[in-house]
């Protein structure tokens, strides 16, 4: 009880910190209580997908090539709207009644049958991912209907359940085909899905912003922990030297700037338009959130693949495999930041595309440096894009 008292106090007292600067104190309270904390159950169930991406991050290093890249944004991306579906039904419902509190543990055996079954995705395994994902699916949208009391919103909770069915289907039926078809059936399982959030994104939603944003910045910090533990596992099967003690600090560093990205202005200004967005809450919450964040997921996932790879060769040339996921990696999160920044009306943030280019060129197959040599380029055009950014450009809310 006291641990969780501490969590609940921390999390009071940055949400007041953050909205002091913008409602007056008469208003504190009210606006406390409609976005409400993420709470320990939300939390609990997360755990189940840093196994799904440690299990993602796994099945790319396995293949280490561009089958195995697109597989694994297939599976990542099951693992995501999984995840999605939840943290729009958490949003909408009260979590402490008991009932809703098994059916997030149900939920909880359904992904976690979902992270093991990643290596074998395109296996054996296909069936039993696709059946834990209908699982989560299923169970997020029953609890959404049960537990909605607001008539319209429930109306919006009935319309998704109706035309999203498509989706899930597809990917029971691909399960039963082998390989590359199972891989193009889930793929138009997916497109259905995206569909039916665009028609269904319309819809009135009555979103908690506080609760929504920082559930989102949540998962964030799990996938980049991801990446912090990819790097301890490769460096602890190998003696210690200089080399290696270096080269885990620039990876370190990256993690860094990574979160930096994010939680220094950027999830404040989404947040911040999420919540003034009026009637459409429910377009802003998809497109910035649901869909927006879904590339820096798979950015940083990518991100701690090639970690993994550069400390465990650091002494090495830089493999083209490699190369590619860096570029990747940097690119997905830094045009994924620029594109909702400017999906909810923010400025232009040109320094994070010029860092996005200069990643890109700098992996050319031309330019043959030793792995560790070029993690340290990638560190210091990352930092100084956002660097530059920060000092030119004061739109974005100062933290």
């Amino acid at each position: 009880m006291k641990r969780q008292s501490s969590l609940s106090m921390v999390t009071y007292d940055r949400t007041i910190r953050r909205r002091r600067r913008s409602i007056g104190v008469g208003d504190l309270e009210e606006q406390l209580l409609e976005d409400k904390a993420v709470l320990p159950l939300e939390l609990f169930f997360d755990l189940v997908f840093v196994l799904g991406i440690t299990q993602t991050v796994a099945l790319v290093v396995a293949g280490h090539d561009g089958q195995a890249l697109g597989r694994a944004f297939l599976v990542l991306a099951m693992l995501w709207w999984a995840w999605t579906q939840f943290s729009w039904t958490a949003n909408a419902i009260d979590l402490h009644a008991p009932r809703v509190r098994f059916s997030f543990f149900a939920a909880m055996g359904a992904a976690l049958i979902m992270a093991v079954s990643v290596p074998t995705a395109f296996e054996d395994g296909g069936l039993w991912l696709a059946l834990g994902y209908v699982g989560v699916r299923g169970i997020g949208v029953w609890l959404h209907i049960s537990g909605t009391t607001d008539q319209v919103m429930l109306a919006s909770v009935k319309f998704f359940a109706l035309v999203s069915w498509p989706g899930p289907l597809a990917i029971v039926v691909g399960a039963f085909l082998e390989p590359p078809a199972r891989s193009w059936i889930w793929l138009l399982g997916f497109v259905l899905e995206f569909a039916a959030a665009g028609l269904a994104g319309g819809a009135e939603w009555n979103i908690r912003a506080g609760h929504f944003a920082e559930r989102h910045g949540l998962i964030y910090i799990i996938a980049i922990g991801e990446s912090i533990v990819a790097i301890g596992i490769v460096a602890s099967g190998k003696p210690l030297n200089g080399v290696l003690a270096a080269t885990m600090v620039l990876a370190i560093a990256g993690a860094c700037l990574l979160w930096w990205s994010y939680f220094d202005r950027l999830g404040e200004t989404i947040e911040d338009a999420l919540r003034e967005a009026g009637n459409d809450q429910g377009i802003v919450a998809r497109d910035a959130f649901s869909l927006g964040h879904f590339p820096m997921i798979a950015g940083i996932v990518l991100f701690a693949t090639a970690a993994e790879e550069i400390v465990g060769h650091a002494d090495d040339p830089l493999g083209e495999f490699t190369r590619l996921l860096l570029a990747l990696s940097i690119g997905l999160v830094m045009l994924a930041q620029v594109g909702t920044v400017k999906r909810v009306g923010g400025p232009l943030l040109v320094e994070r595309i010029g860092a996005a280019a200069a990643v890109a060129l700098l992996m050319l197959p031309a330019i043959e440096v030793r792995a560790n040599l070029m993690f340290l380029a990638v560190v210091l055009v990352l930092a100084a894009a956002l660097v530059l950014e920060r000092r030119r450009d004061p739109l974005l809310p100062q933290g």
